[in-house]
Formats: C-alpha cells, sequence, structure tokens
C-alpha cells in the first residue's frame, strides 16, 4: 500500500459504513422478531 493519501479515509469511511450496516441489522432484526411475536404468521 505504501504511503497513499487516499486509501486512510476510504478504509475509514468504509469501515464507519459497516458497522452503520451492522448496528441497522440488529435493529432491524430486532423489530422483525417483534413484529412476529405481535403479528403470529403461522
Amino acid at each position: 500500500m505504501g504511503n497513499n493519501p487516499l486509501f486512510v479515509p476510504v478504509a475509514s469511511i468504509i469501515s464507519y459504513a459497516l458497522k452503520k450496516i451492522m448496528s441497522l441489522r440488529q435493529v432491524a432484526y430486532k423489530y422483525v422478531l417483534l413484529g412476529r411475536k405481535l403479528l403470529p404468521l403461522a
């Protein structure tokens, strides 16, 4: 890689986006479980 000035901000943005996506997935999963409890489809 070396001293690429673009690599550091891009890597930080990607890691930040991945953290946001994972946290949003956890929140969405909790809402899906809550919805299944409130509205049983079975």
